[in-house]
């Protein structure tokens, strides 16, 4: 009995084409029996060389990616072992190889052994299940289905990373350096920099703040404008936001009282 190449279909030794999937079996029509005499012979865990080299940049996408790749094999190796002689049983214990191998692929450098191992292992498990039943899956078992996971996976992995990275920018990097202040804090410093101090050694005092409505950053003048209009009479000097920092966000005017 042959197997149709496509679908795995036993089909009749004389066939010309597959009695499922109506594709033909060969290009040149002779029978089908032909299709699988060469494959009749191979050895089940026969891997392809490259299945384990493309393992190793594939396990730098985190064990998400050495996941996808190996269930891939699992499925690509289903393909595969159509034809081939049902001479190995399928392994009993996978599921303990994948839960190890995962684990390990988070560790630098482990990560990529494991990764190879477990592609390796996972496509023999697949041709073995496939050369014992004759039966394979459609989906998810050529290379332009592996492509579209991986390079899915990869946005994700890409977007993830920025949005962490802008999350502990804006989270280590505040729109103010003075965004900790509070009325009744006490400073030490100049005019170009406060800092918060013990009051008995404090040169200033915050007594005020007060927030710019404007969505543009107003000129100096206006500024100066804002801080006489909205802070306490007895103000002795204000600290503004700097461009960087109007940027980020701030718009707090922050009134001083130095005593001076």
């Amino acid at each position: 009995m042959a197997y149709c190449p496509s679908c795995g279909s036993q089909v009749s030794e004389a066939s010309r084409f597959c009695s499922n999937c109506a594709r033909p079996l060969n290009a040149m029509g002779t029978p089908a029996t032909l299709q699988v005499a060469n494959r009749d012979t191979s050895d089940p865990d026969d891997v392809p060389k490259w299945l384990g080299r493309l393992a190793v940049p594939i396990s730098i996408l985190t064990p998400v990616g050495v996941g996808i790749y190996s269930f891939w094999c699992y499925r690509r190796g289903r393909r595969d072992g159509l034809g081939r002689q049902p001479s190995r049983e399928p392994y009993s214990n996978l599921w303990v190889d994948v839960a190890v191998c995962l684990v390990i692929a988070a560790i630098p450098l482990l990560g990529i052994f494991a990764a190879v191992y477990l592609a390796t292992r996972c496509y023999k498990q697949g041709s073995r299940v496939g050369a014992k039943h004759q039966s394979a899956p459609e989906l998810f078992t050529t290379a332009g289905d592996l492509g579209i996971a991986l390079a899915a996976l990869t946005s994700c992995v890409l977007i993830v990373a920025v949005g962490v990275g802008l999350a502990l920018a804006l989270r280590s990097d505040p729109a103010s350096r003075y965004h900790h202040l509070r009325s009744g804090d006490c400073l030490v410093g100049s005019d170009s920099s406060w800092s918060k101090s013990d009051c008995s050694q404090a040169g200033a005092e915050v007594i005020g703040f007060w927030e710019m409505p404007d969505r543009i950053r107003p000129s100096q003048q206006t500024i100066d404008s804002y801080a006489h209009e909205h802070c306490p009479a007895h103000m002795d000097t204000f600290l503004f936001p700097s461009v960087s920092s109007w940027t980020k966000g701030d718009r707090d005017i922050i009134c001083l009282r130095t005593g001076r």
